[in-house]
């Protein structure tokens, strides 16, 4: 039996755009008698080739569910015409810009999915985020909860104009 470690990770692509994971591999196989001297490398290529349809349809948010998905994916106890292989292992990783990308990606996501909460409830009368509503005439009108809105008034508080 042989095991074959990739020594360079090898790129696969991801379902979030921009972003390809990285892929090491640990392959255990056997070649047959007969066996072509570049077996290695078809052997590097199928598992590889195996791991490409999967990882495609995975985000790069989750890296531990998409190499579990990738490890589910890889050929075990597979018979070719040249080697056999036995199993294969992979350990995904993000290159270090695509990890500092998808970390302000998902800050962005979050500030985007924050904003329309806030826009959302501000309309419903609600406070927002720093306490005051910008009117359409540009006059700037403390608000509170429950107390601005269609319909609804209240007295100010001493010491507003």
């Amino acid at each position: 039996m042989r095991t074959t470690a990739c020594s360079r990770p090898r790129l696969l692509p991801s379902a979030t755009d921009g972003i390809s994971f990285q892929a090491l591999y640990t392959i255990h196989w056997r070649p047959h008698r007969r066996s072509q001297p570049c077996v290695e490398e078809a052997v590097r290529a199928h598992v590889h080739a195996s791991a490409l349809g999967t990882a495609a349809c995975l985000p790069a948010t989750d890296l531990l569910a998409a190499q579990d998905a990738v490890n589910a994916a890889l050929p075990h106890g597979c018979r070719t015409a040249h080697y056999r292989l036995i199993s294969a292992r992979t350990v995904l990783q993000l290159p270090p810009d695509a990890a500092d990308f998808l970390q302000q990606q998902q800050a962005d996501d979050h500030r985007i999915r924050r904003l329309r909460f806030l826009k959302t409830h501000s309309d419903d009368g609600w406070v927002t985020a720093s306490g005051l509503t910008q009117k359409s005439t540009d006059a700037v009108e403390l608000s509170w909860r429950g107390c601005v809105g269609p319909g609804r008034s209240c007295a100010r508080p001493s010491g507003l104009s």
